[in-house]
């Protein structure tokens, strides 16, 4: 068949972000608990490696071989949740009061996106699962305020560590097309990253992730 561009409803385009939220491991629970990230404003995935090595012998290329591709990314924001103050290095000693420059604990982080095409802004949206990252250190900055006050971002940087996964080479990530998935599987997975009115909200291992969208 003929190529064709153009076409009507193939102007797709991906937009946005929103609904963040932070999942740090419960040790009483055994669980990844959620908690909603308020002014989540960005979030870069930068994947690093995967660079081919090349290999020579009898004065010809031999093999070419890449290397595993690692997962990290920056996350900037207005604010974020308190439970992220350990993801940065911080511990609280007694109420309100914390210090800095501790060991930073493990989290994973849900975002969503926007899917539009030239018949429909609002065709869809894709859910992003990153686990197993830690944060490194950032910069923060506060400026006087003046006539012209302005919020101050704040900005993270974070690196991953691939998880297993059944049948498949490990990874850090996962992202779940709504266009693409029944209604009732995308609730099933809503429900667990979002919590419902009478369960909290968790990050489910990713082979039990992919067990719940492929049940029947």
């Amino acid at each position: 068949m003929k190529l064709t561009w153009d076409g009507i409803g193939q102007k797709e385009f991906e937009v946005g972000v929103s609904k963040g939220v932070l999942y740090t491991y419960d040790d009483e629970k055994k669980k990844w608990l959620g908690t909603a990230w308020n002014g989540l404003t960005n979030v870069t995935e930068s994947p690093d490696g995967g660079d081919a090595e090349d290999f020579w012998a009898d004065n010809i290329l031999y093999a070419s071989l890449r290397g595993t591709e690692n997962l990290g990314g920056s996350v900037e924001c207005y604010t974020y949740p308190d439970e992220f103050d350990e993801c940065i290095g911080h511990r609280e000693i007694v109420p309100g009061v914390r210090i800095g420059q501790q060991s930073r604990k493990v989290f994973a982080l849900c975002y969503r996106s926007e899917i539009g095409n030239d018949m429909n802004p609002e065709a869809g949206y894709k859910l992003h699962v990153i686990y197993n990252c830690t944060a490194s250190a950032a910069e923060l900055s506060h400026d006087t305020t003046t006539e012209s006050p302005d919020l101050e971002p704040i900005s993270f940087d974070f690196d991953s560590n691939p998880v297993n996964v059944t049948g498949h080479k490990p990874t850090s990530s996962v992202t779940i097309n709504s266009t693409a998935l029944p209604a009732a599987k995308l609730t099933a997975v809503e429900s667990a990253l979002y919590g419902t009115e009478t369960e909290d909200a968790y990050l489910p291992l990713i082979d039990d992730l992919l067990a719940m969208i492929a049940a029947d």
